[in-house]
This record gives C-alpha cells, sequence and structure tokens, in this order.
C-alpha cells in the first residue's frame, strides 16, 4: 500500500482519532465529569449487545445458507460478546461493580478468542461450499450459541457467588485477575485487526477494512480500561465510545461483505475459499460431518454439566452453610491456599474472609508461629499420600493483632467445586494450654508437695513432696495404692482414705485434713493437705497438696495468739491515742484559747480607754495584742492537728475540706478535696482513721513529694470505700514504700487493715504517687 493509498481510506479516521483521544486523556487526568446510574446499562443494552446480536443473527443466517465455519465462529463471539455486555450492564445496578466488570471482560476475552479463530480461518482457507443440510446447520448453529451463552451466564453467577477471582475492589482499582483477561483480550483483538488488514492489502475488499476497524476500536477500548481510573471519566467516556463505534463497525462488516459478494456472483465464503486456495469438497463434508457430531456430543456435555453443575451448587451451598453455623473454625485449602472459610476462623486469625482469600500461600503460611511451620508442611505432605486419610497436630496461629492462639489442626482430603482439596477443622484449645501451662508451672514450683491420685495410684507429684516424704519422685510414682496408703499414720490411715473416697464420689467431705506422715526413713511428721477432685487426661482424679506442719503446729498456735495480742494492743492503743488527742485538742481549744480570747479582749479594752498623750502605751498594746492574736491561731493550729473539733461536730467531709484547705495554706501546694459517699455512710472510728490516713498521706506529700498539686478523694465502687491520695510529684520507688524505716506508711497499713480493708501505694519515678486505701463496706452498708 503506498502513503497515498491512505486516502482512500476515511473510515480508518475514528480509530485514529479515538487512540489519539485516549492518549490526551490519559496524560490529561482522568478525573469523574458524568455517569448517570442508567446510562451504562442502556448503551451496553443498545449498542453492545443489540448490534453484536443483529450481526449474530445474520452471520446465522449465512452459516445456514452457506455452511462456512467462518459465520458461525464470527456469529459465536457477536453472542459471547454482546451477553457479557448485556449483563455487565445491569449487573452493575443489580450486583455491584465487581460483577459488572467480570461478566462484560470475560465476554470481551471469550469474543476476541473468536475472532482471532476467524481470521486464522480466513488465512486457512475456508470451505468454499456449504456442507450440513439446511436442518442440521440451524440445530449446529443454535447449539454453538446456546453453549457461549450458557458460558457467560455460568461465569456471572460465579461471579455473584464469589467463586470467581475479584476483578475489582473499591478505592483500590483492579486486580491483577482483570489485567490479565483485559490483556489477553486487546492482544486478541489486536492482532486480529493486524492479521485482517494483512487480508486487505491482497483482497481490497471494504469488508475486511471495517472489520479491521471495528477490531482495533475494540482493542482501543480494552486498553483504556487497563489505565481506567475514576468512572465516568474523559477517560472512561473514550474506552466506552471505542467500544461503541466498533459495535457499529462489525454491523457494517458484515453487511458490506455480504453486498460485495453478491454483487460479483458469488458469496462470501466461496470467494475467501478460491482466493486462499480452500480445501477440497470432500474434505470439506467430511470435516463437516465430524463438526456436526461433535457439536450434538458437545450440546448433551453441555447440558450434563450445566444439570451436575446445580447439583453441585446445591450441595455445595448446603455444605457453606454447615460450615458456617460451626463453632469450630473451618478452611478449604486449594494448592495452599485458602478458597474457602468460615466466620470462627476469622476470628481465630482476626483476619476477614476476603483477606484470607487474597493470600499466597507463603502469606497464608506466615499465619502459622514459626516453629510450626514444618509441622505444618509435614501434615499437608501427609494428606498427599492415598494411604493417609486425615492427620492430626497441634499448632499456634498468629492472630491480625499479635496475640498467639493454640489449637488443634485435623486435616482430611476432600473436594471442592469437582476439584481435589484439603478440609482444615481448627479447635481453639488457647485456653485449655494457657490453664493446662499455668497449673505444670504452679505445681512445679510450688514450695508445698503437690501429687495427683487415680485410682488409689499416684500419678503426678513434684520436688518439693518427694522432699518431705524422703522418697524420689520415680518410687512415688511406682507405689502400688496398698503401698501409698502405708505411708499414712494407721491410726490416721482410715479417717483419710474415706475423706479421699468422699471426694471422688462427690460427697462433702473437709478440703484439708491434718494428719502423720511416715516417711521413707521411718521418721513421721505432721503434714497438712489440701484436697479437690480435678480431671487429669480426660479421667476424674483428687489433686492433693501436702505442706509439712510439724514445726508450724507447735509455734502456729503461740504465734496466732502473739499475733492476736499487739493486734488488740495496737487498736487500743491507735483508740487511747485519738481519746487523749481530743481530749488535750479540747482543753487546748477552750482553756488555752479561751483565756487568750478573754486576755485579747482586755487588751482592747484598755487600747479604748488609753489616751492619745501615751503613744509609745499605744504602740506597745497593739504589738501585744498582734502577739495574742498569733497565739489563738497557734493555739488552734495545735488544736486542730490533734484533732479537728469539725470531725466530730460536722463530720468526714468538712473535715477533709478544712484539711486539704488548710494544707494549700500552710505549704501552698493545691489540693483539691472530692468527696462522693452518702450521708451517714462513715463516722465513729472508721472517720478518724481515713481523716488520719489522709493527713499522714499529706504530711508524706509536703515532706518528700515535691509535688505542686495534690488530690484527696473519697468515694464507694462496688460496695468498697475507696480513700484516694494522688501528687504529681517525683514519684516512689517500691524500695521506699518496703523500705524497713517506713514507720508512717507501716501505721496506716495498721489503722486500714484494723477496718478489715487494705492499702496500695503506686508510683513511677517523675510521674507522681498514688496512695488508695480500699475498706469494704458492711452489709447494712455503714462503717462505725
Amino acid at each position: 500500500m503506498t502513503r497515498d493509498a491512505w486516502k482512500d481510506y476515511p473510515h480508518l479516521v475514528p480509530p485514529l482519532l479515538v487512540f489519539a483521544l485516549a492518549v490526551t486523556f490519559f496524560r490529561s487526568g482522568n478525573s469523574a465529569l458524568f455517569e448517570p446510574p442508567l446510562l451504562r446499562p442502556l448503551l451496553n443494552t443498545f449498542l453492545l449487545s443489540a448490534l453484536p446480536f443483529i450481526i449474530a443473527f445474520l452471520a446465522a443466517r449465512s452459516f445456514v445458507r452457506q455452511g462456512t465455519r467462518i459465520f458461525i465462529l464470527y456469529g459465536c463471539g457477536m453472542v459471547v460478546f454482546g451477553m457479557g455486555s448485556l449483563l455487565g450492564g445491569w449487573g452493575l445496578l443489580l450486583y455491584g461493580e465487581n460483577v459488572s466488570v467480570t461478566a462484560h471482560n470475560i465476554g470481551c476475552f471469550l469474543g476476541g478468542l473468536c475472532h482471532l479463530g476467524v481470521v486464522v480461518f480466513l488465512i486457512l482457507g475456508p470451505p468454499a461450499k456449504p456442507q450440513p443440510s439446511l436442518r442440521h446447520a440451524a440445530l449446529l448453529c443454535a447449539a454453538a450459541y446456546a453453549t457461549f451463552l450458557i458460558v457467560i451466564v455460568v461465569v456471572s453467577v460465579l461471579a455473584i457467588k464469589g467463586y470467581l477471582p475479584i476483578f475489582i475492589v473499591r478505592d483500590r482499582g483492579l486486580t491483577s485477575a482483570r489485567l490479565v483477561i483485559l490483556a489477553a483480550s486487546a492482544i486478541a483483538y489486536t492482532l486480529s485487526a493486524i492479521l485482517v488488514v494483512a487480508l486487505n492489502i491482497r483482497t481490497r475488499m471494504l469488508f475486511l477494512i471495517l472489520y479491521a476497524c471495528g477490531l482495533f476500536l475494540t482493542a482501543i477500548g480494552l486498553g483504556v480500561l487497563m489505565n481506567l481510573g475514576n468512572v465516568g471519566s474523559a477517560l472512561s467516556w473514550t474506552g466506552r465510545a471505542s467500544q461503541y463505534v466498533g459495535s457499529l463497525y462489525f454491523g457494517a462488516a458484515i453487511l458490506v461483505g455480504i453486498r460485495e459478494t453478491r454483487l460479483a456472483g458469488t458469496s462470501l465464503p466461496v470467494y475467501l475459499g478460491e482466493l486462499f486456495q480452500s480445501r477440497l469438497d470432500d474434505q470439506v463434508r467430511a470435516r463437516t460431518r465430524e463438526l456436526v457430531v461433535l457439536n450434538t456430543k458437545l450440546r448433551w456435555e453441555a447440558h450434563e454439566r450445566l444439570l451436575a453443575e446445580e447439583k453441585l451448587r446445591e450441595s455445595e451451598m448446603m455444605y457453606r452453610s454447615i460450615i458456617e453455623s460451626s463453632l469450630q473454625g473451618v478452611a478449604i485449602v486449594r494448592e495452599g491456599k485458602i478458597v474457602m472459610c468460615n466466620e470462627a476462623l476469622c476470628w481465630m486469625n482476626g483476619y476477614s474472609a476476603e483477606q484470607i482469600y487474597r493470600m499466597t500461600p507463603e502469606e497464608v503460611s506466615a499465619t502459622v508461629h514459626p516453629q510450626d511451620r514444618a509441622v505444618l508442611r509435614v501434615a499437608m505432605e501427609t494428606l498427599e499420600d492415598p494411604a493417609q486419610l486425615q492427620t492430626q497436630h497441634t499448632i499456634r496461629l498468629l492472630h491480625k493483632s499479635g496475640e498467639l492462639r493454640w489449637v488443634e489442626m485435623l486435616g482430611a482430603r476432600s473436594t471442592y467445586q469437582g476439584k481435589p482439596a484439603l478440609q482444615v477443622s481448627y479447635v481453639d484449645i488457647t485456653e485449655r494450654r494457657r490453664a493446662e501451662a499455668a497449673y505444670r508451672s504452679l505445681i512445679d514450683y510450688a514450695p508445698f508437695g503437690m501429687a495427683v491420685m487415680q485410682r488409689g495410684r499416684i500419678v503426678f507429684v513434684n520436688t518439693a513432696l518427694a522432699e518431705i516424704s524422703g522418697y524420689s519422685a520415680d518410687e512415688l510414682l511406682l507405689l502400688t495404692p496398698e503401698q501409698a496408703a502405708s505411708v499414712i499414720h494407721s491410726d490416721d490411715r482410715e479417717r483419710v482414705l474415706e475423706t479421699m473416697a468422699r471426694h471422688l464420689a462427690g460427697q462433702r467431705a473437709a478440703p484439708t485434713q491434718v494428719f502423720r506422715f511416715i516417711r521413707k526413713d521411718g521418721n513421721v511428721r505432721w503434714v497438712e493437705t489440701q484436697a479437690i477432685v480435678i480431671d487429669y487426661e480426660g479421667s476424674p482424679a483428687l489433686q492433693v497438696s501436702y505442706k509439712d506442719a510439724t514445726t508450724e503446729l507447735a509455734a502456729g498456735e503461740k504465734l496466732l495468739n502473739a499475733h492476736k495480742t499487739m493486734r488488740s494492743l495496737a487498736a487500743y492503743l491507735l483508740h487511747a491515742r485519738e481519746e487523749e488527742r481530743r481530749e488535750v485538742a479540747r482543753e487546748i481549744h477552750d482553756e488555752l484559747g479561751q483565756t487568750l480570747t478573754a486576755l485579747k479582749m482586755d487588751l482592747h479594752w484598755l487600747m479604748k480607754r488609753l489616751g492619745g498623750d501615751v503613744p509609745h502605751l499605744r504602740e506597745k498594746l497593739s504589738g501585744t495584742i498582734e502577739l495574742g492574736e498569733q497565739a489563738i491561731d497557734t493555739v488552734q493550729r495545735i488544736a486542730g492537728d490533734l484533732r479537728p473539733k469539725m470531725l466530730d461536730d460536722l463530720g468526714l467531709e468538712p473535715a477533709l475540706e478544712w484539711l486539704g484547705a488548710d494544707f494549700s495554706r500552710r505549704t501552698r501546694i493545691e489540693c483539691k478535696v472530692s468527696v462522693d459517699v452518702p450521708v451517714g455512710v462513715i463516722g465513729g472510728n472508721a472517720a478518724t482513721t481515713l481523716y488520719r490516713i489522709a493527713q499522714e498521706a499529706l504530711s508524706n506529700v509536703k515532706r518528700h513529694s515535691r509535688a505542686d498539686r495534690a488530690v484527696i478523694r473519697l468515694f464507694v465502687s462496688d460496695g468498697v470505700l475507696n480513700l484516694q491520695v494522688e501528687d504529681d510529684g517525683i514519684g516512689v520507688t517500691p524500695e521506699q514504700v518496703e523500705a524497713p524505716g517506713s514507720y508512717g506508711l507501716i501505721g496506716l497499713h495498721e489503722r486500714v487493715e484494723g477496718l478489715g480493708g487494705s492499702l496500695s501505694i503506686s508510683g513511677e519515678s517523675g510521674f507522681g504517687t498514688i496512695l488508695l486505701a480500699r475498706i469494704p463496706l458492711p452489709a447494712e452498708g455503714g462503717l462505725a
């Protein structure tokens, strides 16, 4: 073709123009412009569906009349292209972007393959004479069209059900699957167009150049979709317009081709067959008969496949329903990837089902603890052996949050969607593992003896019990029931064994026993035991803890009595000191305070009686009055420190508020007081104790904390009265809290424990200190 020959082809202008627009819009951006909801379905229906269906009808009619395989393949390409566009357009409204894109792209891909086949057949040389009869040709054409329609419908249904790879993800764009399909489709249409242009150079047929333009436009449209950013953008409309115009070119091509061959007194397939060395008639007839037989076989196979797929779909729906309702995690694994899982498995590993389906085999393996990945690999390899029906292992899963979860994994060979697969069930045993580890750690490191007895034998023992008994751990495990009973003193044996039997029978029995234990060397020691019934390896057992109480029994009673005496004495001394303080404060306030007040009044009286001619006496009296006022303030402060009068007269809340205000005034440290306790809950000794705790805490804040702010809170929570003193000072370390010389803190502990409560002091260096006293409220709800 010469350079000026392009002027004879004005129909090449639209493809070149569309290609230029696509390049321009791709370089200038693709922000969304215009996309009404119904516009795409309507355009797809009238331009990408109606026209291809009409072309397919014309191709079918030509095939029935002329009997060439080109028309039936060309018609199949138009049918699958049109059906994919129709389902894609309306699928957008009904099932979302992914289903729409999947149906349209698969239809374009299959249509591209059909067009490429048409061009290949043109080059090889189509049969020049009609082969099948009119009836057989119609049936063959209907079967071929129906096959492609079924394929695209099945693809759409699978996309709706989620069994196909996802083609587009909202806010993330195209997936690898869609890029591969679009690239393959664009390549098929481009190759077909190039081959058709080569044919046109030799034949100079308008039919071929129009057909090539349609293929080029479709390829351009599909290529634009690979770089699509926003739906409704200029680039998006360019790609879709390219496909719409390409559809018009296809229709024009078949009409022009039929007209050209009729004017030449022949038919399109005959003309092409003679031009490119068509096959012999007998070969064509034989091949046509084979195609008819094959088409009939394919039709029946397609029908049987549809029935089988329907049954398989129903079976899989029931299977999925059962799996989704299971409390165990279930996954279907095929070629190392998880293709189906339930919500229980998603809860175990923290990933959504969509995230799990997108995982590669390496990413699936990464959700297993590194030390257990070899176990997982061995389990999967074991199931590949036909002799192994299932395998069971315990592994650790890595939760998305980083948490480690123990699971029992049961794998078995299965089938999924008609293909071999592995069904893996997961049972979460994390809590059981934690309990077992805690139990084992507790027993192994317990400072007292521990044994588990089952059916009269010792089945587990720790080191501490071996030391108590004088036997080694192995010797204790080998003792018969009679030998195990003989280590109990004969005077205590019947009682102890009876109590153990009652425990195992589920009857009421004393949990704690004290009896004499005969060591291996014959020495008799008193032991204190506690027994509980546990489940050990699936069977009831008795867990017994042993404590050597020989020395403690002798000294324990004396120590207990001494402790009670000391606690009583401490409580008495505290009470006596408070009473003494109350009396001293009252005497200072009433006696000394009243005397100083009277003296101050007398000095004021003298001040008024002095004349103006003795200024030095008035100045002296003024100074004396000021000293008296200071003395009164000092008396009030001392009396308040000893015991504030308002604590007895008004209660704890005003006393704490006065304490905070006085503390702020004297130390310049801001102190806030918050009391949220019902009236009448606290009184008497409890009020005094809480006040002294707050007073001592503020004293420590003043002396040690270097704080700028302190807060006193008194509140009730869950039936417990809480007094909290917090500061923003330099903090306190555990060593300082537990220092032997912290007598003030020791006194606070004694005061709180006297009311049956507890005291905690926490802090971090540089972040302040929190003192919290917790005192349980009696059932009647008040403390006296």
